[in-house]
């Protein structure tokens, strides 16, 4: 007879004060009863050894839940996801599952009840919805695996409730917000970079991977063909994980556009590269041209992500212009262009989304004040004609 030891069982505390563990015998529904919760707890112990000894399930030799984790991305993850990805995943996995005490506890003695408290704690300890439900994808991925593996019967995973999607509206700057910019930041080092992204709408990725093999500002227009990103490069002497910055292939085929740059911002490119130009001359024994970067460090080199925010941030302050995301300049420029009746077709393929849904369902809220627009200019026809 099958016996579901993890995944749909619990244990809770019934009114009458006894101790109950739900379990599953192949379709059917069990119970376990005792005076306490570690007595419940040692009857499953001893029902999931039970297991072991007809060979149904492997031993695995108090394997913790965040050594599998671990291992599970490394070993098998790898092979099926982008390097981009992979880190994501694994810097998910060092911020909230190593350590944790979910993350200590052996991988066959998890139930649901101690994964769905795991998440709503996290909630509770600020985590947006959506991390949560990217811990989620994580563990359900990793227990479906130990599941192939015959580490644990069945996934307690199963039967958990995430929290819902939150659909995020991104922020923007108001045209006298970039106004200001325009005329109050452009001594600032960081002027350039930041007047690229309002004016290009691209990623901070395809930014900072900028070559000037792809800047044509005689002909005024920029190739995204590169990002720079994060990528995952294999495990020091003490097991953490090491990563490394590299220029990879856009995060999708349609991320590789072709965009039209705007008169002020060729302008303020063209000054960059000239002081760029000067200041290789002057560094010429230590400047690092061959990456042939728009936007590097003082040595060529790529800039560190935090590097570009601080800056952004001090601009902000300077300016005095409440924070948003360095991401969101994406999401101004693409209000400027719906502010300016730009087609949602041509924003699309400008940002370089997949499809336009997704452009539409990203950016709806943005086109309120074209809504607003084309009504006004309808009901000023009837004044028209009623003026006659």
């Amino acid at each position: 007879m099958s016996k579901r030891m993890n995944g749909e069982g619990t244990i809770y505390k019934r009114a009458d004060g006894r101790w109950c563990a739900a379990y599953y015998a192949g379709i059917k529904r069990k119970f376990l009863y005792g005076k306490s919760q570690k007595e419940v707890k040692y009857k499953l112990k001893a029902l999931m050894e039970e297991e072991k000894e007809k060979g149904q399930l492997t031993d695995t030799g108090g394997l913790t839940l965040q050594s599998w984790v671990f291992q599970y991305l490394k070993d098998y993850k790898v092979n099926e996801i982008k390097a981009t990805t992979l880190n994501t995943y694994m810097t998910f996995y060092r911020k909230h599952i190593k350590d944790s005490d979910i993350g200590k506890k052996e991988l066959q003695e998890i139930q649901t009840n101690d994964l769905q408290c795991y998440y709503n704690r996290k909630l509770k300890e600020g985590l947006s919805a959506k991390t949560v439900r990217h811990l989620g994808v994580i563990i359900r991925e990793a227990l479906t695996q130990a599941v192939r593996l015959k580490y644990i019967r069945n996934s307690p995973q199963e039967g958990i409730v995430l929290p819902k999607k939150e659909k995020y509206e991104g922020k923007t700057l108001s045209q006298s917000d970039v106004l200001k910019l325009l005329n109050e930041a452009v001594e600032e080092p960081l002027y350039p970079l930041i007047m690229t992204a309002i004016f290009t709408g691209m990623r901070k990725g395809e930014i900072l991977g900028l070559q000037w093999q792809n800047v044509d500002l005689d002909n005024g227009y920029i190739k995204v063909e590169k990002s720079l990103c994060r990528v995952a490069d294999g495990v020091d002497e003490k097991g953490r994980y090491r990563t490394k910055v590299v220029l990879l292939e856009p995060k999708t085929a349609t991320s590789k556009r072709i965009i039209l740059v705007t008169p002020q911002l060729r302008d303020i490119l063209e000054y960059h590269r000239e002081r760029q130009e000067e200041y290789k001359r002057e560094a010429i024994d230590f400047y690092n041209g061959e990456l042939d970067l728009v936007f590097a460090n003082y040595l060529g080199e790529f800039m560190s992500e935090r590097e570009v925010l601080r800056g952004f941030y001090a601009i902000l302050d300077k300016c005095e212009i409440p924070h948003v995301r360095f991401h969101d300049l994406r999401h101004t420029y693409a209000s400027l262009l719906m502010e300016s009746e730009t087609d949602s077709k041509v924003i699309q393929e400008l940002l370089g989304h997949s499809s336009i849904s997704t452009t539409l369902d990203i950016y709806t809220h943005l086109k309120m004040g074209q809504k607003r627009s084309s009504i006004d200019k309808m009901a000023k026809m009837f004044m028209e004609d009623s003026d006659k």
